[in-house]
């Protein structure tokens, strides 16, 4: 029995496309935990409920990669991780036994992250990444050389994102990544940053 679900699950990851390596790239350095921490934070605050949450992290079915984030992106990467962290989150240790902080999402927005057409939906979490990267920037009080820093590495790391975007639809990935123009959020994050 132990044999088969060995053998199950080997098969079922050498049927999943291997992760590309990102050869000098920690995603969880320095900048990649306030992204991080941008996006756990936001989470937390906003009070998303985990049925948005599933469909923001959800799995391509064609890729088997994230269907909103780009592979080895060293700006999606921090984000997704936050996302699933706070997905597996347990209850306070309160009467209410409240998970999280905020009251929701406004009726707008989460139309927005659940419209069928990607695009709708790619914005709208380039919208929720913009807004808690930029409520994250204002929390650092980074002066402006700080911020420069900031935009400039933001910048390399969108640049970075998109070329595993392109490299995925050259090798044709096809699923969500076909669709993609860019990415949402590397364009939230690199959004926060020009804000000033």
């Amino acid at each position: 029995m132990l044999i088969r679900a060995l053998a199950a699950s080997f098969l079922a990851l050498s049927l999943s496309p291997a992760p590309p390596s990102v050869p000098g790239r920690d995603a969880l350095d320095s900048h990649g935990q306030q992204i991080f921490f941008a996006v756990l934070q936001g989470l937390y605050r906003d009070g998303v409920p985990n049925d948005l949450v599933d469909r923001i992290i959800r799995i391509d079915e064609q890729t088997r990669y994230p269907a909103n984030f780009v592979w080895a992106c060293p700006v999606c990467m921090p984000a997704y991780e936050a996302f699933r962290l706070y997905r597996g989150r347990p209850a306070f240790n309160d009467k209410g036994q409240r998970d999280t902080f905020g009251p929701g999402l406004p009726k707008d927005q989460v139309e927005k992250l659940t419209a069928v057409d990607q695009a709708v939906s790619q914005l709208a979490i380039e919208e929720l990444i913009q807004g808690w990267m930029d409520r994250r920037m204002d929390e650092l009080r980074l002066t402006a050389d700080e911020r420069a820093e900031w935009r400039m590495e933001m910048e390399k790391r969108r640049k970075e994102g998109m070329t595993y975007l392109d490299m995925y639809k050259d090798q044709g990935l096809g699923g969500s990544y076909a669709g993609m123009k860019t990415c949402p959020v590397c364009e939230g994050a690199n959004g926060a940053c020009k804000a000033r």
